[in-house]
């Protein structure tokens, strides 16, 4: 059976097109039935916040309130510690929780528990000081993940931060960023599928073309 000339790239287009308009329906969906937030781009600078991230490495920003801040979050806060200027840390306890370290131990305690740091540095060096602090309402207690090389909560002229200092959460991939990549992605098959369409055309009437000419030559 002979081929239609063009076939090939109209399966593409078709391929290309579907997945094209996947994409923005998905992305679409997502945008209307979720609350995306907004986010900005910037750059880390420094090493206290290593391994996690590094100087020069490119992160987002997101608007968080006092409330939303959770255990375990990468913020941007004023801090005590840098007088009127904004560093990134680590949230490592919140409101009402007991945080303390002795030289010696292997983690630091949590509410009578260790707390397992796996971002650390140096996993052998969860403070350079000892410290016991229970969180006053309306704070939190911020370290960075470099400990041998940064300042933070622990040290007792700095102490647990005021919560509404914290303006951002740090993020590696914004649901915002991802849906935005997602539409443009689909946008741009549907582009692609529409080129496509026009060379499958462009073929099939040279074909065509070509056919007639041999048939009157004949």
């Amino acid at each position: 059976m002979e081929r239609r000339p063009g076939r090939r790239l109209g399966i593409a287009r078709t391929s290309v097109v579907a997945a094209g308009a996947l994409a923005l329906a998905v992305t679409t969906v997502v945008q209307i039935a979720v609350p995306l937030r907004d986010f900005n781009p910037g750059k880390h600078f420094g090493v206290a916040m290593e391994p996690t991230y590094h100087d020069g490495d490119l992160v987002f920003f997101e608007p968080v309130s006092p409330e939303e801040v959770r255990r375990g979050d990468v913020v941007l806060a004023s801090v005590p510690w840098f007088a009127g200027q904004y560093d990134v840390s680590r949230v490592v306890a919140v409101a009402g929780d007991r945080i303390s370290y002795k030289i010696g131990d292997a983690a630091l305690t949590l509410n009578e528990e260790p707390l397992n740091e796996p971002y650390l540095h140096d996993p052998k060096t969860p403070s350079t000081v000892p410290f016991e602090v229970t969180v006053p309402v309306g704070h939190v207690f911020l370290m960075s993940d470099h400990r041998e090389n940064s300042t933070g909560s622990q040290f007792a002229d700095n102490g647990p931060v005021a919560a509404f200092g914290v303006t951002d959460r740090v993020v590696t991939r914004p649901p915002a960023l991802l849906v935005a990549m997602g539409q443009l992605a689909g946008a741009g098959a549907l582009l692609v599928g529409i080129l496509l369409h026009v060379l499958a055309w462009v073929v099939r009437r040279r074909a065509e073309k070509a056919a007639a000419a041999l048939g009157t030559a004949s």
